[in-house]
């Protein structure tokens, strides 16, 4: 009789969460936010790796002349409102079941969270990644790239339909310390039969090099030095790394190359602020 296999949901590896080293969920009680739980759960293993953070923002005033007063009954109401919310969604992502309270905050959500992760010594912060509206820019209402951008805790932003780990990865590689980071982290939360592309984008007005043309290219050394941070990289069995070398604009490129291979995750360093931007 044949056995039939089913891949894995979880991590081969892991971040290795503890109490004392937790994942930090970000949610707002929306369904955009669903994934986010599901994946902390995932990436947390044991629920007391696990946090939850909710952040009550403040009504926004339009002008000081119109500001309407708000009673601590009202403010109140949208503590319980919003908490309220957040244990629905739990039980929503997790199949009836509430493994973790609902820390609640009020304040900017990227600051506080961003804070209680460095404050908690957390290993991840996940957070849902909501709609791109141009009023959303206007305001200010990305919250989750404003947490990439101000946390020193490594950030995993997740859109709707998330229900396993990763198993095809893009990383984003331009040779620095954080790009390897990057790919560390992303084979610690990948799936065990996993293909991860290490990605590296070749500028398209390079003038020092000849992309293809004969003896030494842009392309061959980028190739070369994918090799080496390949060899730097503990690939576990089972798992696929893949060299690619692409040409152009970073952000345009890495997520052409994202759909073309149906990737499940991007994972990039931080420390290029203008590239993330473009990214998310």
């Amino acid at each position: 009789m044949q056995t039939l296999q089913i891949p894995s949901t979880e991590p081969l590896l892991g971040i290795r969460a503890s109490r004392g080293s937790p994942v930090i969920v970000a949610t707002d009680g929306r369904e955009q936010s669903d994934a986010a739980l599901i994946a902390g759960r995932l990436l947390a293993g044991e629920t007391e790796a696990l946090r939850v953070a909710s952040v009550l923002t403040p009504v926004p005033v339009m002008t000081p002349e119109a500001a309407l007063p708000i009673s601590p009954e009202i403010e109140a109401a949208r503590r319980a409102d919003l908490k309220r919310g957040v244990h629905i969604q739990m039980a929503r992502a997790w199949s009836g079941e509430t493994v973790a309270d609902v820390e609640l905050y009020e304040g900017d959500p990227a600051t506080l969270v961003a804070r209680l992760a460095h404050e908690s010594n957390a290993s991840m912060i996940v957070a849902g990644l909501g709609r791109h509206r141009v009023i959303d820019r206007l305001f200010g209402n990305e919250t989750a790239l404003r947490l990439v951008r101000m946390s020193a805790v490594p950030v995993l932003a997740v859109t709707n339909g998330l229900t396993h780990a990763p198993r095809r990865i893009v990383v984003a590689i331009d040779y620095s310390e954080t790009s390897l980071r990057a790919a560390r982290l992303a084979l610690d939360v990948a799936a065990s039969s996993a293909t991860v592309y290490l990605a590296h984008v070749a500028p398209r007005d390079s003038t020092l090099y000849d992309w293809n043309g004969w003896g030494s290219s842009y392309k061959q050394d980028a190739g070369e030095a994918l090799q080496k941070i390949r060899e730097q990289l503990r690939v576990p069995p089972g798992m696929i790394l893949q060299r690619v070398v692409l040409q152009g604009d970073p952000a345009t490129e890495l997520l052409a190359f994202a759909t073309s291979v149906n990737a499940d995750l991007i994972a990039t360093g931080s420390h290029g602020h203008g590239f993330v931007t473009r990214m998310l």
